[in-house]
């Protein structure tokens, strides 16, 4: 009995955190069919993306973007590129 709760707890913090949501905002640096590397004030990071990802506007380097991204076996992956950047939320 023990062991099948310890077992369900590991598994719903696996789906916890793969629904974990992180915003980068910043410039492209560079892009291609399958990433966007995005500068922001503390680093840079390449973020994959694919023809589900949702875009806003048109990607062109060196322009401002917020992308929102989850994280998926490790890496990030992008759900949404906004260009221009998104609205802070207040």
């Amino acid at each position: 009995m023990g062991l099948a709760a310890a077992i369900s707890l590991a598994l719903a913090g696996v789906t916890l955190a793969a629904d974990a949501k992180f915003r980068a905002d910043g410039t492209i640096q560079r892009m291609s069919a399958t990433m966007v590397l995005v500068r922001t004030a503390a680093q840079d990071i390449e973020i994959s993306r694919d023809a589900k990802t949702k875009i806003t506007g048109e990607i062109r380097r060196g322009a401002p973007v917020t992308v929102i991204y989850t994280k998926v076996s490790g890496a990030p992956y992008a759900t949404e590129i906004i260009m221009g950047g998104a609205a802070k939320p207040k």
